[in-house]
């Protein structure tokens, strides 16, 4: 019976301490989120002087320059932007934080950023927002006069993009020495306030994008190839860690493509409006089941060794739910249906990605109570990613809002955790192959040594008959010929010839069936292998063959058959002496030829003969052909057939290594 094992109870209490702990963080990170707001809220109306100069100032983040106006109607137009810009009502962004961010909230929000051309020619700034912004406008004033530039929407068909890749994106161009406000009306709808916003000169632009595209593209480069590799030892090893690996690697491949809007580029128009509306959420969820189960997998969990090995199943299935009714809802809403709801699924996902987290770690810290060093190894390779969750959700609430790897902390604490992960599964793959190939080898020795026996057995009782016909069936045959040999000399000598002729016929069907026993006896008991070399055995069988048959037979015998191993000779023997007598029977030929053939690694068994061939389907179902083929496949060999009405060649081939 197996017995259960538990965590003692001093673990489970550590294990408890570990959750409490977790969640006095998040009181503690709520009571912080809204001091934050409060500290918004009470955020000083002035007037900034700043003004984004080029070519001297804008090496320096834009929210250096701007000031904002949260508008809680969603109603204020350009012009009362501009009364409060006048007013003084826009307050200036703290210049510590690099990324406007008011945390969880969703409201509309103007942006006001001067620039000056100090330059002598005319320079085009390039302005972007990031995430998950619904739309934005952009209007310039210029002295007493206002315009509206343009409008972009994250929606918006590709027709209508400046850059296709690009959703937020616009160019604003100015004249030598010319002077402007910019205001941004940023539309948000869902989720939270966080509008990483960027204006750049457009080779720095350029140069900033090649650099991020270089890294998104070596990143997916890397994870197809781990896709890959890992379909590979699935089908090599049929171990379904594998799977739900490449299914990790595969969700985080679609993460980091939509976070990098490469979909625009490479998804035919409705499913990237579906991933443009769901962005990566569902990918996120079901990354984290595949990394869930590779975990519990890798570090050999199941219900009887881990008190989270059944919630953290449940856990992960709901996961995998909520990601596929993310993309179902996703696309009832583009054809119309429901509205999508967008916060609710945001807020889910992250508390799914945060307890997943959670629970994922109490499950390694389990393993590394229970001094399992693979689980060390996990916890170790699971904090970068962790850490850059954690970054990402407190940029999300407004806690913090910078990364602190480049271009994701996300996506290079997860890439860490891949190489580990990879390394650690290539390990495992190699430990289980050769355990595999042990296994097998033990298997194969096994059949072999089963294999022996049987054919000593089989010997040993072909002896037995060749004995019993020889000594037994055949002296009786043979004192009933000399009986009958008798007889005829004694109806002869008393001038009886017709009864003599009456038993002469009798005579030479006996000495048939004595020959035809005597051969019988050979086949099954031929000379002593220990005692004999092969090649003088085969030519005393043929010898005989072509003494007392019709059928001539020639024969090639290579000079090298008589090192052959002394139960391979025997084997092969059974299966030429089986071929060539079916040949003999059934084949109504005149001539037969026989060859031994010895190449460096194989060995090659040819009988060819002129007769009328005959039919596969047929010869199949005999038993003398069932019993060829059990010896050849016993040998790890193979034996194929070429039978027309002009004659039948069999080819029998013999692995010698």
């Amino acid at each position: 019976m197996k017995t259960i094992r538990l965590i003692p109870l001093w673990k489970t209490a550590l294990a408890a301490i570990s959750i409490t702990g977790f969640l006095l963080w998040v009181l503690v990170t709520v009571l912080q989120y809204i001091q934050h707001r409060a500290d918004m809220r009470d955020a000083p109306a002035m007037q900034s002087t700043t003004m984004y100069s080029y070519p001297d100032d804008y090496e320096l983040p834009v929210s250096h320059y701007y000031t904002y106006l949260i508008d809680t109607t969603g109603k204020a137009t350009i012009n009362d932007a501009i009364e409060h810009k006048r007013s003084r009502q826009f307050a200036i962004w703290p210049s510590d934080k690099t990324t406007f961010n008011l945390g969880m909230s969703c409201v509309d929000v103007w942006l006001h950023v001067p620039v000056h051309n100090q330059s002598s020619k005319d320079i085009c700034l390039i302005w972007q927002l990031e995430n998950a912004i619904d739309s934005a406008r952009l209007y310039i004033e210029t002295g007493n006069s206002v315009h509206a530039h343009s409008a972009v929407s994250f929606y918006a068909p590709l027709a209508r993009r400046a850059l296709p890749v690009k959703a937020l994106f616009d160019t604003i161009w100015l004249s030598p020495g010319a002077e402007a406000g910019l205001y941004f009306h940023v539309f948000k709808n869902h989720y939270n306030t966080n509008i990483p916003m960027t204006l750049l000169p457009l080779d720095t632009f350029l140069q900033h994008e090649n650099r991020t595209n270089n890294i998104y593209t070596a990143y997916i480069s890397i994870f197809i190839f781990i896709i890959l590799f890992n379909v590979f030892l699935f089908i090599s090893l049929r171990d379904p860690i594998h799977l739900w690996y490449s299914l990790f690697i595969f969700s985080i491949s679609m993460m980091l493509l939509i976070d990098a809007y490469y979909p625009v580029l490479i998804f035919p128009d409705l499913l990237y409006r579906i991933t443009a509306v769901t962005e990566p959420l569902p990918f996120v969820d079901w990354g984290m089941v595949g990394s869930g189960l590779v975990m519990q997998l890798l570090l050999g969990q199941d219900r009887t060794n881990s008190y989270f090995w059944l919630p953290f199943r449940i856990l992960l299935g709901l996961g995998f739910a909520t990601g596929a009714l993310q993309l179902i809802v996703s696309m009832w809403s583009l054809g119309g249906g429901i509205s999508y709801p967008f916060y609710y699924f945001h807020t889910i996902s992250n508390l799914f990605v945060l307890v997943s987290v959670f629970m994922g770690m109490c499950s390694v810290v389990e393993k590394v109570i229970q001094r399992s060093p693979i689980a060390l190894v996990y916890f170790c390779t699971s904090m970068l990613p962790i850490l850059g969750i954690l970054n990402s959700y407190l940029n999300c609430i407004g806690f913090t809002n910078f990364s602190f790897m480049f271009p994701s902390s996300v996506a290079i604490g997860i890439m860490a955790e891949i190489i580990v992960l990879t390394m650690l599964l290539t390990q495992r793959y190699n430990v289980l192959q050769k355990e595999k190939n042990q296994l097998l080898q033990q298997q194969l020795a096994m059949q072999k040594e089963l294999g022996d026996r049987i054919a000593e057995t089989q010997e040993n009782e072909q002896k037995r008959i060749a004995e019993d016909l020889h000594d037994g069936i055949g002296s009786m045959l043979t004192a009933l010929r000399m009986m009958i040999n008798k007889g005829i000399h004694h109806f002869t000598a008393k001038g009886l010839p017709e009864a003599a002729e009456i038993l002469l016929p009798i005579q030479q069907q006996l000495d048939k069936v004595v020959v035809d026993i005597r051969t019988i006896s050979h086949n099954l008991m031929p000379k002593d292998f220990e005692q004999s070399e092969f090649d003088s055995i085969i030519r005393d069988h043929l010898s005989v063959i072509n003494a007392v048959s019709e059928v001539n037979v020639e024969y090639y015998l290579d000079p090298l058959i008589n090192q052959l191993p002394k139960g391979l000779q025997i084997s092969l023997f059974r299966i030429f002496t089986e071929l060539l007598n079916n040949s003999l029977k059934h084949s109504q030929t005149q001539h037969i030829t026989a060859q031994f053939i010895i190449h460096p690694h194989i060995l090659m068994l040819m009988i060819e003969d002129e007769g009328i061939g005959f039919a596969m389907d047929k010869a199949n179902d005999g038993i003398g052909l069932k019993n060829i083929r059990s010896r050849v496949r016993f040998l790890s060999g193979k034996i194929s057939f070429d039978s027309s009405p002009k004659g039948t060649i069999i080819i029998v081939e013999i692995p010698l290594t």
